[in-house]
């Protein structure tokens, strides 16, 4: 009976301390051209984990896609975005100060071309539902 207990109220307190990741995007930086160039972005985006421990984003419109948990500490949350493409995406969230910074770097054969771009910005917390 206590192991019952015990269990229900960590998976209570669980519940009550679940927070999502508003993400707001305030530039997308990009190398191309042998230049880089920044503009302002106001593109948003939540980052969630489900009660089973994994983490997904989730676009304006309601779409789902996923992620995969690299780091996670005090300091920082670190989750890549599984990519198709010859690259990597990957999504540093600090935590102190709030900011996030997501790079993408990939190549093209068909373009024989290589890109990076990095997205800044800040997220909120909000409580789960």
């Amino acid at each position: 009976m206590r192991l019952l207990l015990s269990v229900c109220i960590l998976v209570a307190t669980q519940a009550a301390f679940a927070f999502d990741y508003l993400l707001n995007f305030e530039q997308t930086c990009k190398y191309e051209n042998d230049a880089f160039s920044c503009t302002n972005s106001n593109a948003t985006a939540t980052i969630r984990q489900h009660s089973s421990g994994e983490w997904v984003g989730v676009r304006p419109d309601g779409s789902i896609f996923d992620l995969r948990l690299m780091k996670h500490d005090e300091h920082v949350l670190v989750l890549e975005y599984p990519v198709l493409w010859s690259g990597t995406s990957v999504l540093h969230l600090m935590k102190k100060t709030r900011r996030f910074y997501w790079p993408e770097i990939s190549y093209s054969d068909a373009l024989q071309a290589d890109d990076g771009r990095v997205n800044i910005g800040h997220f909120e917390l909000k409580q789960q539902k």
